[in-house]
């Protein structure tokens, strides 16, 4: 009985390193990268997250996507505890509404507030430090 338990545990042991990504983001990056989202919700302000055709697209390293009136991207990361940060992003500079442009802001500051995300086949959820929800996507 002792040789079967060694044997059986020396197989889940061998399965396990096999399963193991190599990728320098870990398991969890591979999950987001080629994802497309729309912003559906987001924490604060009283201006409708919907109303504004916000979108968040994952590529390997890079994030892009609209945000209101112009686009933008940038680097993110994920970790394979649910980490998330994005670093310097970028936009394109055209006007739009005063509303438009106060979404667009809104967004990109909670967006470079996200530390951890969520992620399910059809939502995706950015949070704070705190773990407490800041944008709400819905997959698109």
């Amino acid at each position: 009985m002792r040789k079967i338990w060694m044997v059986i545990r020396s197989t889940m042991c061998a399965l396990a390193l096999a399963c193991g990504s190599d990728h320098e983001n870990g398991p969890d990056s591979d999950m987001l990268a080629g994802t497309r989202w729309r912003l559906t919700a987001w924490s604060v302000s009283a201006l409708n997250a919907t109303g504004y055709a916000i979108t968040a697209d994952f590529g390997e390293a890079d994030m892009s996507g609209r945000v209101g009136v112009n686009t933008y991207g940038g680097p993110y990361t994920v970790t394979n505890a649910g980490g998330f940060s994005v670093g310097t992003l970028h936009a394109t500079a055209m006007s739009g509404s005063d509303d438009a442009m106060r979404a667009e802001s809104l967004y990109l500051d909670l967006l470079r507030q996200a530390r951890r995300y969520l992620m399910t086949s059809t939502t995706l959820t950015l949070r704070n430090a705190a773990n407490q929800d800041l944008l709400i996507f819905q997959v698109r």
